[in-house]
């Protein structure tokens, strides 16, 4: 469960000025449920009139909801809405683009990691695959159907490897996996979840005696800003705060360990000076292609790190 539900509202403009502002404004003025924001991606199909303009007027007005591509030429409306579903579909699979930073995240758990796994809040895959070699079973789940839809298709030819819906907040979705595995992964999830107590005591009664619940999770609410909102956490961890509540929910805390400290700089600058929502490409490759060094360099730096990771012991 890497960040809030997004809606993308896909709109093909073709020689439109008389009503495309309109349209998008009420579109993005429309109301959500709870825990869904929206945003419009607007394909300029080769407007001969003032459309373009007017697209590129709005999300200069509304710079973290609308994203205006443009055709050259006409090209149809299949091919602009084709345009604006490949780039809307290109936001749900931003961490896909740092692939060493998740090898870096899977290496430092992977010791930790049995042979009966579920991943909770698994994504579309970016640390499933990382993850889900050689075990004997291995589940990943989510929330949202659209990536649950990935995973399947992602993982068809990986016969150890099931994908299902299963929500932390829920009881039901845990109806039958009671004392049924050795670890259970969970990245970046319970810092979503308003009671975080009771989805931890949820993650307890899924493993066997003796088995291992890996949890990471933001670090620091004094770096709390714009990122952690856009990606609806509820809060990050001071120090000792989520051992103390894996302890609360049954758990021995067998190691805990600070992860990723080289990213306080950056999340600090976006989230809290620039008030940014989300990461830029470039700023994703460049840190990406900079993992090698980061993992040599990290554990030296003075300052906290974004997560914490706290592997606890069923008991």
């Amino acid at each position: 469960m890497d960040s809030k539900s997004l809606l993308s509202i896909v709109v093909p403009v073709f020689n439109e000025e008389e009503y495309v502002e309109a349209a998008i404004v009420r579109a993005l003025a429309a109301p959500l449920p709870a825990g869904l924001r929206s945003e419009v991606v607007a394909v300029d199909d080769g407007s001969t009139d003032s459309s373009g303009r007017i697209l590129d007027d709005l999300a200069a007005r509304f710079p973290e909801r609308i994203r205006v591509f443009h055709h050259p030429v006409n090209r149809g409306k299949g091919a602009a809405v084709r345009t604006a579903i490949e780039r809307a579909a290109a936001m749900l699979a931003a961490m896909a683009r740092a692939p060493r930073f998740n090898k870096w995240m899977a290496d430092a758990i992977l010791p930790a990691v049995g042979s009966r796994v579920p991943e909770l809040g698994a994504g579309i895959g970016n640390m499933t695959r990382h993850l889900a070699r050689g075990l004997r079973c291995y589940m990943a789940t989510d929330i949202d159907e659209e990536h649950l839809s990935r995973l399947r298709v992602r993982f068809q030819g990986r016969p150890n490897l099931e994908a299902r819906r299963c929500d932390l907040r829920e009881d039901a979705d845990f109806s039958g996996l009671q004392a049924r595995f050795d670890t259970v992964v969970c990245l970046n999830v319970v810092e979503h979840v308003e009671d975080d107590l009771a989805a931890l005591r949820r993650i307890r009664r899924t493993l066997l005696p003796g088995g291992r619940a890996i949890v990471l999770a933001p670090r620091d609410q004094a770096i709390y800003g714009s990122l952690d909102k856009a990606l609806g956490h509820c809060r990050r961890y001071a120090a000792g705060e989520l051992e103390a509540r894996m302890t609360q929910a049954g758990f021995r805390v067998e190691r805990a360990f600070p992860f990723n400290r080289i990213g306080r700089p950056g999340w600090r600058l976006n989230g809290l000076v620039l008030r940014r929502e989300d990461f830029g490409a470039w700023q994703l490759r460049v840190f990406d292609a900079l993992v090698p060094l980061w993992r040599r360099i990290d554990r030296l730096l003075p300052w906290p790190a974004v997560s914490i990771v706290v592997i606890g012991v069923a008991e």
